[in-house]
């Protein structure tokens, strides 16, 4: 696995050995079902599966949420590497992150990071103010030839897998539920 800072990745791209990418985006707390679903699809897509991880839960997250993140950056990247992603690109949510249009953002991955696939989560935004939604991505990267993905919810009992669901039932000591939206079992760092 190749693991890229963002500050390199916006000056050089990605290798020229890599010539077609499949991309998804998102902090990856926990690596969750919902997540796995994004990576298998990656991992089977014929291209090569890489990841844009923020490697720091940003303010706007609340304080208890980011002091409890389920799993730490070392094992995050465990778990995906032995998923198959070849590549993560870590970037922390700077302000010059934090205030790229999802458009800019996008444009970027298709420029530097040569993607022809893209898969995300039906409720997905990213963007600055997240003024880009899992539609506006689709009809931006269609105009691109950029394949579109958008996974549906994975769901345990009624609700949406989730990170904070399951740091919720952590909090509630409710190991057997937060195992079974980990898809594995839960343990304390």
């Amino acid at each position: 696995m190749e693991i890229i800072n963002w500050a390199v990745f916006i000056k050089k791209g990605l290798p020229e050995s890599i010539q077609k990418t499949a991309f998804t985006v998102g902090v990856f707390d926990g690596v969750h079902r919902g997540h796995q679903a994004l990576v298998e699809y990656l991992v089977k897509s014929g291209f090569t599966p890489a990841i844009v991880m923020f490697t720091e839960m940003h303010k706007t997250i609340q304080k208890e949420k980011r002091e409890n993140q389920i799993l730490d950056l070392k094992t995050k990247i465990k778990i995906l590497e032995d998923a198959g992603i070849k590549i993560i690109i870590k970037a922390e949510l700077d302000t010059e992150l934090k205030n790229m249009s999802g458009e800019t953002f996008l444009n970027i991955l298709k420029i530097k990071g040569r993607m022809s696939l893209m898969a995300i989560g039906k409720n997905f935004l990213c963007g600055s103010r997240l003024d880009t939604d899992a539609e506006k991505i689709q009809k931006l990267n269609e105009q691109n030839g950029i394949i579109t993905y958008i996974q549906k919810e994975i769901k345990e009992g009624n609700l949406p897998v989730s990170s904070s669901r399951i740091r919720e039932a952590v909090g509630y000591g409710d190991y057997k539920l937060a195992s079974a939206m980990l898809g594995r079992p839960f343990t304390k760092k």
